[in-house]
C-alpha cells in the first residue's frame, strides 16, 4: 500500500508542531505563570537556574531587588526578595 502524499504532509506538519511546542516556541503556559512558580523559593535556587543577576539592588533590610536582562536590553525580569526567598517579580519592556 504505501502512505499518499497528504498523509505525509499532515505528519510533517503534526511533527513540526509538536516539536515546536515541547521546544517552547509555542508554549501554552505564559512565561509570567512560570515566574510566579518562583515565589517561596529560595534565592539560592533562583541564582542556580538563572546564573548572578546583572544587577542587584537593596530595597531595605532583608529586601532585595535583583535583575537579569534578556540579550536585546529590552526586556528585564526583577525579582524581590525578602529574608533569602523569592516574594514577587515584575517586567520590564517584555
Amino acid at each position: 500500500m504505501g502512505v499518499k502524499p497528504k498523509g505525509i504532509k499532515n505528519c510533517l506538519f503534526i511533527t513540526g508542531l509538536l516539536f515546536s511546542l515541547l521546544s517552547g516556541c509555542g508554549a501554552l503556559v505564559p512565561f509570567e505563570t512560570s515566574l510566579t512558580e518562583w515565589e517561596g523559593h529560595p534565592v539560592s535556587e533562583l541564582i542556580d537556574s538563572w546564573g548572578e543577576p546583572d544587577r542587584s539592588s537593596s530595597l531595605g533590610s532583608d529586601t532585595v531587588a535583583m535583575t537579569w536582562a534578556e540579550q536585546d536590553g529590552l526586556c528585564e525580569h526583577t525579582f524581590i526578595a525578602r529574608e533569602g526567598r523569592i516574594a514577587g517579580y515584575s517586567e520590564s519592556g517584555c
